[in-house]
């Protein structure tokens, strides 16, 4: 791909109408040269051009000198506007809705423990859904549910001027959709795990229900809730599906890891796309790390070692 840097602002614009290959200013090498006598006749003239090509790199693998080449056009496609956004949008996300994952699924799954068993099973299939369903339905369904032509959406949209699909806010709705099972799922069998004695104890002791649960019940599942808190944040940063049907991918605002994985990889640029998997699986793996190295750390009675 050849990355047009320096273009003015207006040279964006009117590229874009020139060839459909064309993607927010940067122009594929092969369609890049039969525009050139057209971007003389605008009497523009390209600051710089630099070339992060596929090609380019198979090319500089024969050569020798593959390492050097790659590194060189990583730092050159980095060093543009917004080139990092997609890891800020990633990891705002997953922090904002693993924020909100870990109360509404606390309080979901001690809900849900006090329920009659045939509404405890409804509820359990409703609040567990949005794992087993394809991700793109999930973002569908909240499409449908947040447009301003549905009931939901046309209400946010005339009392408070809000409109949610396309913004950041939408990226975390559908975050905090898809991750909110693994949250519920391993609080509720931490909960169920639990001595209930401990519990009956406590409330012959006087200890209102809301004391029990922040003294006794949370305290003894600590390690079923840290481990989905990790699980539901892990989730929430890979988040694709939902999230391209919902928020779309606007670079900058919406945009987010997965998403570029993908763009780069229609694009042909395998290099980029190569860089982000890289990127995720890193923060993946230390997310992992520190959930299993702060559960070994908790010495619970009862468990192994």
């Amino acid at each position: 791909i050849d990355d047009v840097t320096g273009f003015p602002e207006i040279l964006d614009g009117r590229v874009k109408t020139l060839h459909p290959k064309v993607h927010g200013g940067l122009l594929f090498r092969r369609d890049l040269q039969e525009h050139v006598d057209t971007v003389k006749k605008m009497d523009i003239q390209p600051i710089d051009v630099v070339c992060v090509n596929l090609y380019e790199f198979e090319k500089a693998l024969k050569a020798g000198k593959p390492m050097e080449d790659m590194i060189e056009a990583l730092q050159i496609y980095f060093s543009r506007a917004n080139a990092w956004t997609p890891l800020w949008v990633t990891l705002k996300t997953g922090i904002a809705a693993t924020f909100i994952t870990f109360f509404t699924g606390l309080f979901a799954a001690a809900r849900v423990m006090r329920l009659p068993s045939g509404k405890k099973a409804v509820a359990d299939s409703i609040l567990t859904l949005p794992i087993v369903l394809p991700p793109t339905v999930v973002g569908f369904v909240l499409l449908l549910l947040f447009s301003r032509n549905r009931l939901l959406g046309k209400t946010l949209n005339l009392a408070f001027g809000v409109v949610i699909p396309g913004t950041w806010a939408a990226c975390v709705i559908a975050a905090v959709v898809i991750s909110f099972p693994l949250m519920y799922r391993n609080t509720r069998a931490a909960f169920e795990q639990m001595d209930v004695t401990m519990i009956y104890a406590a409330r012959t002791l006087g200890l209102s229900e809301w004391e029990i649960f922040w003294k006794i019940s949370v305290p003894n599942a600590l390690p079923g809730i840290a481990s989905g808190t990790v699980l539901a944040f892990a989730r929430a940063i890979g988040e694709y599906g939902a999230t391209s049907m919902f928020a779309g991918n606007i670079l900058g605002k919406t945009s987010t890891i997965s998403q570029q994985i993908a763009v780069q990889m229609g694009n042909d640029n395998g290099l980029i796309a190569g860089f982000w998997s890289i990127l995720i699986v890193a923060i993946s793996v230390c997310v992992v790390f520190l959930m299993n190295r702060f559960s070994g750390r908790m010495n619970f009675p009862g468990r192994w070692g």
